[in-house]
């Protein structure tokens, strides 16, 4: 029994790590609400999280010198709970900023702990489908915020930061259910561990770098699909705010499904399921890019929330399956990185293109775009280096 609760324990501080994103139905009464500034002054808001991920997820390694796992996830769910609720209280431009960066801080603190403490402790086929479990906690999480968001939002929309506050009943679950790890931390049957920190071969950093990337066009994905959708059914006149809340939710929610079969869809699919996500994923973004009903627009939701949460997993489990155990903390830090520049270059890249080609759908065609890359990209990789490309056999 304890075992089984130790497992929800960690999974549980999945719920809150995309968090940043499930206020993003609230993006046009912010625009309305901070006339003064600029929309990518506004977009940002929601945005810049992403930016204090990335850098606390850098400076991670050094911290760990000084803090050990307990304390590092403690002070970030504080730190997520308190800063990221404040914003409920205080509305001036640059609290809001600052209480955001804030946020980011704290959950790049626990980001990586989140993905590497299961591959650290389980190992085989309890591992993978831990990852799988994992992803679907972190797109439970971020499905059930967005909807009690966008349930705030009819109320005012400075209420939807109070699901931040939900940080603290993670954090009580963690203190009372995760034991601390032994610091020798042990290795895995069957990987490919030494008893002294490997070196890191040169294919690995190629792997590295490779999936980085990958995460970074998938979570690029997954941004423009929550900051977009508000915009397109307003733009084309067949929904809300709050629908669209609902639709956001359904992208997350349908997530969990394929997270909770990964393990089934990788002994069917084996080194092509990555491939097969992102092409799906693809087929939901045009729809959703085309719909001109709000029926339509969920049916893609959901064709591009059931891949994409297939193809980021298959990006997590690859690393501890290619990679040393005492190396997968730092690979999972640098392809975090990669998932929060791809967050944090969204507003970025969509508003570039959207200055090309004027229109919410552009961002679609866009991230459909990136995605193929990857995908043809890691098809090739599968055929030249295997053991470059995402795969998890």
């Amino acid at each position: 029994m304890r075992n089984i609760t130790e497992k929800l324990a960690i999974l549980s501080l999945s719920l809150m790590l995309v968090s940043t994103y499930s206020i993003s139905a609230v993006l046009p009464s912010m625009l309305g609400y901070y006339d003064s500034y600029s929309p990518s002054q506004v977009d940002i808001l929601i945005s810049i999280p992403s930016f204090a991920i990335m850098i606390m997820i850098l400076i991670n390694t050094r911290l760990a010198k000084y803090l050990n796992e307990r304390l590092m996830i403690v002070g970030g769910l504080l730190l997520l709970s308190l800063s990221g609720s404040a914003p409920l209280f205080i509305q001036n431009y640059t609290f809001v900023l600052i209480s955001r960066i804030l946020l980011g801080l704290g959950i790049g603190l626990i980001n990586s702990r989140a993905v590497s403490m299961i591959s650290e402790r389980f190992s085989g086929d309890e591992r993978t489908a831990l990852l799988g479990y994992r992803s679907s906690a972190e797109t439970l999480g971020n499905a059930f915020l967005t909807f009690i968001a966008g349930r705030l939002l009819l109320i005012y929309w400075t209420r939807v930061f109070i699901i931040y506050a939900f940080g603290f009943v993670i954090l009580f679950l963690y203190l009372a259910f995760v034991p601390e790890r032994p610091e020798n931390g042990g290795s895995h049957a069957g990987n490919k561990a030494g008893s002294g920190s490997p070196a890191i071969s040169q294919h690995h950093v190629f792997m590295i770098i490779f999936y980085a990337l990958s995460a970074g066009f998938l979570i690029c994905t997954s941004s423009s699909i929550s900051l977009r959708i508000p915009l397109l059914v307003l733009e084309k006149g067949y929904a809300d705010e709050s629908q669209a809340s609902v639709i956001l939710g359904v992208f997350l929610t349908v997530g969990i499904i394929s997270g909770i079969l990964y393990g089934k869809l990788v002994s069917i699919a084996h080194e092509h399921l990555f491939f097969i996500s992102v092409l799906t994923c693809c087929a939901g973004l045009i729809i959703i890019a085309q719909a001109e009903s709000i029926t339509v627009l969920c049916i893609g939701a959901v064709t591009s929330g059931l891949a994409h949460t297939a193809a980021i997993t298959c990006v997590f489990n690859g690393l501890p399956s290619h990679l040393p155990v005492q190396s997968v903390h730092a690979a999972t830090s640098m392809v975090l990185v990669g998932c929060n520049l791809g967050a944090s270059s969204t507003p970025f890249i969509t508003g570039f293109a959207e200055k090309i080609v004027p229109g919410a759908e552009t961002a679609f065609y866009t991230c459909c775009g990136l995605l193929l890359i990857a995908g043809i990209v890691n098809t090739i990789l599968n055929k030249l280096k295997p053991e470059i490309a995402i795969s998890v056999n």
